[in-house]
């Protein structure tokens, strides 16, 4: 192994062993469902929203985790700016950050569906700043058929 190669595996190894896994890492496990029940078929329980190209959970969720609730879509969305793929990406961080933070507040990880719909199903389709606000959300949906069923 020459001296360069080895110099960046070591340098590898010490950041992984310093790296401390967030709540969103922790959720890692759930998968993204292809076919998650529609959301017209269910009962939202809270909108999250986020700020421009962001992830980060800002507070507690105020959906309710009690014994009524038996599984959860988590359904993550961007705005229209950007790229496809990015803002489906974005999507799909955002939904499992809400996951994660439903977690922490009690839920079980294997209850919970994700749906990163990138762009698409926005609520609103104004080129203003407030409209693009509104489509950079999760909405989190109650639901009774186990995960994965379909």
């Amino acid at each position: 192994m020459r001296p360069i190669t080895a110099a960046i595996m070591i340098v590898l190894l010490s950041a992984c062993r310093a790296h401390k896994a967030t709540p969103t890492e922790s959720v890692a496990k759930v998968d993204v469902v292809a076919q998650a029940p529609k959301a017209s078929e269910l009962k939202p329980l809270v909108t999250v929203a986020f700020a421009f190209d962001s992830s980060a959970v800002a507070g507690p969720i105020s959906a309710p985790i009690d014994g009524e609730t038996k599984y959860y879509l988590v359904a993550g969305y961007a705005d229209l700016q950007g790229a496809a793929a990015y803002n489906q990406d974005l999507s799909l961080r955002r939904a499992k950050a809400v996951a994660a933070a439903l977690v922490g507040q009690g839920a079980h990880a294997i209850a919970i569906d994700i749906k990163a719909h990138g762009s698409s199903g926005p609520i609103c389709t104004e080129a203003r700043k407030a409209c693009h606000a509104r489509n950079r959300r999760v909405v989190v949906y109650s639901h009774q058929e186990a995960p994965h069923a379909k």
